[in-house]
């Protein structure tokens, strides 16, 4: 869950410099999401120096979101 509030307004009473202020809150409830999921083969073979394998093993590797992250925006344009 997300929390985000932005206030447009111009800078100068001509108008000419609009002015962009926010924050974003992410990820309020600091939960640990999964971004994306790979497998690696991991490969095993004899301590005797052979080359047979003797087995193969699958390793899962999770990419995953951070946690509580506050965000604060200025943007100024002419």
């Amino acid at each position: 869950m997300d929390l985000t509030a932005d206030y447009n307004f111009y800078l100068d009473k001509a108008k000419k410099i609009k002015t962009k202020l926010g924050f974003t809150l992410q990820n309020l409830t600091n939960q640990r999401n999964v971004l994306s999921r790979d497998f690696r083969a991991i490969e095993s073979f004899d301590p005797d120096g052979n080359s047979q394998l003797n087995t193969a093993l699958l390793r899962k590797i999770d990419r995953v979101s951070i946690g509580f992250t506050p965000n604060f925006i200025l943007i100024f344009s002419i």
